[in-house]
């Protein structure tokens, strides 16, 4: 008889360090999980910033210096050209911006049109982000916005980099290629003209 209920023992004790086992498990997987996302969705949200900033900075260096360059797409989004501005959509199940609140990532205010030149950055560079779903929020969208200003000189002069070429978008993976097409006299805007193609 003691020999059965050294045996039993023995196989309860399985039983109950399984239980507890799969009890942590569950418990890590399930406090953890959202943790994890949570993690992913800021180094996205991040990346998307980084994209962007690079992506200005080449757009202005073209300006500036002339000829062509380009840019991997390298973030899990979708990059729209309208035109005229440029914007990164992306959805995450996170967040690390402030909802429906519009965010400069540069040091002009999302609003402005105009600046001054060599004060003012010629790019306005703005976060929006909105809840998607009704009630709680279950995903949020988020837009990386970037154009440029008409920048006033002494005298009636003003200057801008003026993004031009066909609507398009494209998505990771994909190039933006930006060239320098000349600069174009008015009679008071001086534009120097960057073709922005998606390939």
């Amino acid at each position: 008889m003691g020999v059965t209920m050294k045996g039993q023992q023995e196989a309860l004790s399985a039983i109950l360090i399984t239980a507890v086992l799969i009890g942590v498990v569950g418990s890590v997987y399930f406090w953890g999980l959202p943790l994890i996302q949570k993690s992913k969705d800021i180094s996205v949200l991040e990346s998307c910033e980084s994209f962007m900033m690079n992506l200005n900075n080449k757009i202005k260096d073209t300006a500036n210096h002339g000829g062509s360059d380009s840019i991997e797409i390298t973030v899990p989004g979708t990059l729209k050209f309208d035109g005229a501005n440029l914007t990164l959509y992306v959805d995450t199940a996170g967040i690390i911006y402030d909802v429906n609140a519009l965010i400069p990532l540069s040091r002009n205010d999302c609003s402005s049109t105009e600046g001054t030149w060599g004060i003012d950055n010629p790019e306005v560079l703005c976060i929006w982000t909105q809840c998607l779903g009704s009630g709680k929020c279950e995903k949020y969208h988020t837009e990386y916005k970037l154009h440029y200003l008409t920048l006033k000189a002494s005298g009636t002069k003003t200057y801008k980099i003026e993004l031009v070429g066909s609507q398009d978008y494209g998505g990771e993976h994909r190039y933006v290629k930006m060239e320098n097409k000349g600069t174009e006299e008015g009679v008071n805007l001086i534009s120097t003209k960057i073709a922005i193609s998606i390939i």
